[in-house]
């Protein structure tokens, strides 16, 4: 797992928060992208607990709505957003809050994800903004190493 630079920014005044994470996936670009756009996939790896039961539905087209219910021994917790760009293989970007109470932000973040070709398979750079609080970008951040890490642990499953 490689960190990247992450940080505060601004969008039109306000303050944003980001991060940025990369992980290398030993499959090609199109196999990576595969395992981010098919639900069943998706529903593999996401989650950080490896015990939860995940639901993941989709509609991989711009505009379209996507969610993953993950039910864990803590509780129910629904991801759920739109996606606004579609590149097959070397980019996708969509919305992202929570349904269900503390999680839930209020505010539509964005997720991009990029796949790049390096030696030994897939650079993913995931990039994550809009957090309204501190607080919200390290839970995240947190959930997402976990998720990229199960993602190429589970890769040669798909």
């Amino acid at each position: 797992m490689e960190e990247v630079a992450g940080g505060q920014g601004a969008v039109n005044g306000e303050p944003t928060r980001r991060i940025e994470l990369a992980q290398v996936v030993a499959a090609s670009p199109e196999a990576v992208f595969d395992a981010w756009s098919s639900a069943e996939q998706v529903a593999r790896w996401i989650c950080p607990d490896p015990t939860a039961r995940v639901v993941a539905d989709n509609d991989l087209q711009p505009g379209g709505s996507w969610s993953v219910r993950m039910e864990t021994s803590a509780g129910a917790f629904t991801a759920f957003g739109a996606y606004r760009e579609i590149a097959r293989p070397l980019r996708m970007a969509f919305t992202w809050d929570w349904r269900e109470p503390p999680q839930a932000m209020g505010v539509d973040t964005t997720v991009t994800v990029e796949f790049a070709a390096v030696e030994g398979g897939t650079k993913v750079l995931l990039s994550h903004c809009g957090f309204p609080s501190d607080e919200a970008a390290k839970g995240h951040e947190v959930g997402w190493k976990l998720a990229l890490e199960r993602l190429a642990a589970s890769c040669g499953t798909w």
